[in-house]
């Protein structure tokens, strides 16, 4: 069984190296890991040691396959000399640019690793990490002889050992070696359903209707302010549009999925379609509050104070909102602020408050880019859109008078 060390990430640092030395010296000789080697003390200043001992281990852990590396540490693997289970005897160290320099005449230079030296309960102990394998990885092999392994020899891991890779050990490698197509790396899942918004002549009768109702209200409007009325007509369509706007049923939620091996770093997803808009900024700026706008009483007042004092410019592309940038309204682009992803992690995008009228459906292209995705993934999607399920009686409720 594996060793009786899980951190939470993989370790880097000289306090996480030392306890994963502590954990192996507190192992049982029967324990094994995939990606924990030991050895008792070595001789590094013996050049087939180093081959024999470092090298070749280095290279088995290299030739591991993404998926089966990811199951410990990241992907990481570690070897550690000077330590064994129930035995701490340490090594004496030795330059660590001389060692490199050793190692690499045996693996070359296309193997991620390095050496660490940890001093443990007084004992120097060497901790060799390997980087993750990925796909696009070249197939390693030896450089120069190793005992009966001639240079060219490719070498794997198996059972607890490495050995010279068989037939099938190649194919595998050699399907490793072709990078991960881009569409596989991203899955994209949106809502089952969008609510169409109401129908703008319902907000158009109710604003109407509303004011009609409150400047009824006021004792004397005769002395009410000139601009009241379109003050209060302004107030309340900004009420409507608010109620509409924070209907979840009319958001777009997606859900972006890493089904491979490989975390993807600075993901951008962008949405591109021609059948729905967005508020613009000054709207969503306002409306991220979860308070409803209020409507301006029908006081005697020349300083009526307005939820949202001024409409919002139509059509300005590049508007930086919290999570997402519009790039364009006509057709609507929209592009998320990049995000991490882990091997076979998922992570739900902020809701996109889209503006759609007509049932019917929906067909969104998505774009997705990385630092290290091979290429540009992108598909499309369908989302049935269905009625409004507010009536104009129903959906504007609740005016709440400054």
């Amino acid at each position: 069984m594996a060793i009786a060390f899980a951190p939470i990430r993989a370790p880097q640092h000289s306090s996480e190296l030392i306890e994963l030395v502590r954990a192996v010296h507190a192992s049982s000789d029967h324990d094994e890991d995939t990606a924990v080697e030991w050895k008792s003390s070595l001789d590094l200043e013996r050049l087939e040691v180093i081959g024999h001992q470092v090298a070749r281990q280095i290279i088995g852990f290299a030739n591991r396959m993404p998926k089966d590396a990811l199951k410990r540490f990241e992907g990481h693997a570690y070897l550690l000399i000077g330590v064994e289970p129930g035995k701490l005897d340490g090594v004496d160290a030795i330059d660590p640019a001389r060692l490199t320099e050793r190692v690499q005449s045996f693996i070359g230079h296309r193997i991620g690793w390095s050496p660490e030296y940890v001093v443990v309960d007084g004992v120097t102990v060497l901790v060799v990490i390997i980087d993750p394998p990925k796909y696009g990885d070249p197939i390693h092999a030896l450089y120069r002889a190793i005992g009966n392994f001639p240079p060219g020899t490719i070498l794997v891991r198996r059972s607890g050992t490495v050995a010279s890779a068989r037939p099938e050990d190649i194919d595998r490698l050699t399907a490793r070696s072709q990078p991960e197509p881009a569409a596989t790396q991203i899955a994209v899942h949106a809502s089952e359903t969008l609510e169409a918004w109401p129908d703008p002549t319902d907000l158009d009768d109710w604003v109407k209707t509303t004011a009609k109702r409150i400047l009824a209200s006021a004792k004397d409007p005769a002395r009410l302010p000139d601009s009241y009325a379109e003050d209060l007509h302004e107030a309340l369509t900004i009420r409507g549009l608010w109620s509409a706007h924070k209907n979840p049923m009319s958001s777009l939620r997606l859900t972006i999925e890493n089904p491979s091996e490989t975390p993807l770093r600075d993901l951008k997803i962008t949405l591109s379609t021609s059948g729905a808009t967005i508020l613009d900024e000054d709207y969503l700026d306002e409306f991220d509050d979860d308070e409803p706008p209020k409507v301006p009483a029908p006081r005697n007042r020349t300083d009526v104070e307005l939820a949202i004092a001024s409409m919002p410019v139509p059509n300005a592309p590049g508007l930086v909102f919290r999570d997402f940038i519009v790039r364009s309204r006509e057709p609507l682009q929209v592009e998320f602020d990049p995000f991490n992803i882990h091997p076979h992690g998922s992570i739900e995008l902020a809701p996109l408050p889209l503006i759609t009228y007509k049932p019917g459906s929906l067909t969104v292209q998505w774009k997705a880019a990385s630092m290290n995705l091979n290429g540009i993934a992108s598909e499309s999607f369908t989302v049935p859109i269905v009625k409004s399920q507010h009536s104009r009686k129903s959906i504007f409720w609740g005016i709440t008078l400054s």
